[in-house]
């Protein structure tokens, strides 16, 4: 298990993972996935792992095909006493796939096992269990699989979901205003007709008063998720007005570093893709800027990300490009919108300020941004192979089944929502 997140996550100087150490609380690894901008977006995975010879039997839990775990009085005890740690505990479990007279030291832990996933803290809540004298078993579904691509999954869901946590910030849950805010513009940005309504300047105003009464500490965080969740409204705003648009090109800062997992997992997110691109009539797009020239010094885990990325917008019909950051003004999102000039929308400040701008007049930003397209680190209408490649992934580490897992990923909610079409889709 420990070469698996070694491999997967980089426990390397400077990479996303700090810490990988045992723990007797039921615990036999804790992964810090560190981010390189703001210790407000690390995540912290529990990893406890079991190797079983056994074969798949029906689940009544699941009803369809699992691995049951039975477990001793000791062993449902430990985990209990793991999952009770605070942070996501997942059991991982190991199928021997290969004979035991074979040196396991000369085999690559993928080929020693097949590996399986479930989160204990889901699983449990699922079959109504809170004393570990009532736990016998974990049944653990077979479409669990748990490879790179699922852990790369794994970690976004995670991510994205201690990001939304932020959201339920008392100040914000008693101003009727910004709960207001919170609902229209990071759970019902589809909607036209707010959109089209929307007064960016007051919605602005209001916001930057409502910080003075927040911890210095936590505005960097809001920052980030409303910054741009209203930079995105201001341009959904604009499109909606003019009802279609010409072209679309836009380079995206919040899809920096850990910030890919927002196209993943973020419901507003996805949402305000689907609705520009619904109103395009020409070229759509997108380019993200991926820290550092070197893929493949990249964690396979951020790797396989953004090879999750680019299906989900080559199956929305997006073309998706690969820049470096254009770091003289990272924080701004630039903007060009074909038939409506250019609009440019500044989306977060890393310290405690915060604004939103638009000037129709930016011509400039056309310049821009075509000059990044044609400096793209990869070519933009690549092969899926020839990305894997570039990558420096394999086929069976992106492989995905035709169905999501069950109890791993963090749960969906009114913010959180899960690729499902990279389930439907299958392999790369």
């Amino acid at each position: 298990m420990s070469k698996l997140l070694k491999r997967w996550f980089g426990l390397r100087p400077k990479a996303i993972i700090s810490e990988d150490k045992p723990d007797r609380m039921g615990i036999d690894r804790r992964l810090t996935v560190v981010s390189p901008d703001d210790p407000s977006h690390n995540v912290f995975i529990n990893w406890q792992a079991k190797a079983r010879t056994l074969s798949p039997r029906y689940s009544r839990v699941f009803k369809e095909p699992a691995y049951v775990v039975y477990l001793s009085s000791s062993e449902a005890r430990s985990l209990m006493a793991g999952r009770s740690q605070g942070d996501p505990l997942i059991l991982a479990l190991a199928i021997p796939r290969i004979p035991v007279t074979i040196d396991l030291m000369m085999t690559s832990p993928e080929q020693q096992f097949d590996w399986f996933a479930i989160d204990l803290d889901q699983y449990l809540r699922r079959i109504g269990i809170s004393h570990p004298d009532e736990l016998k078993s974990i049944h653990v579904p077979i479409r669990n699989r748990l490879n790179l691509a699922s852990a790369s999954l794994l970690w976004g869901s995670l991510w994205f979901s201690r990001q939304v946590s932020a959201l339920s910030h008392t100040i914000f849950e008693a101003d009727p205003f910004l709960r207001k805010l919170t609902e229209t513009f990071l759970w019902d940005s589809g909607n036209s007709k707010a959109l089209r309504d929307l007064d960016l300047g007051q919605l602005a105003r209001r916001y930057r008063r409502s910080l003075e009464g927040i911890d210095p500490i936590d505005r960097p965080l809001l920052n980030f998720l409303y910054g741009t969740a209203l930079a995105q409204a201001g341009i959904s705003s604009t499109v909606a007005r003019h009802g279609r648009i010409d072209s679309y090109l836009v380079y995206a800062v919040e899809a920096l570093g850990e910030g890919v997992n927002l196209w993943l997992f973020s419901r507003q997110v996805r949402r305000f893709l689907y609705f520009t691109r619904s109103a395009c009539e020409g070229e759509y797009l997108r380019l993200f800027p991926v820290r550092g020239a070197d893929l493949l010094a990249l964690p396979e885990v951020v790797r396989c990300a953004l090879s999750h990325v680019y299906r989900v917008h080559i199956l929305k019909g997006v073309e998706l490009g690969f820049v470096k950051p254009f770091v003289e003004r990272e924080a701004t999102d630039h903007v060009h919108i074909g038939g409506l000039g250019g609009v440019r929308t500044f989306v977060i400040d890393q310290g405690d300020s915060w604004k939103l701008s638009f000037d129709k007049r930016m011509t400039i930003e056309k310049e821009l941004l075509g000059g990044l397209a044609r400096e793209t680190i990869l070519e933009r209408k690549i092969l899926a192979s020839q990305l894997l490649f570039e990558l420096g992934l394999s086929e069976e580490d992106v492989r995905l089944g035709f169905s999501p897992p069950v109890c791993l990923l963090a749960p969906e909610s009114r913010t959180l929502e899960h690729p499902h079409e990279l389930w439907l889709t299958g392999a790369i």
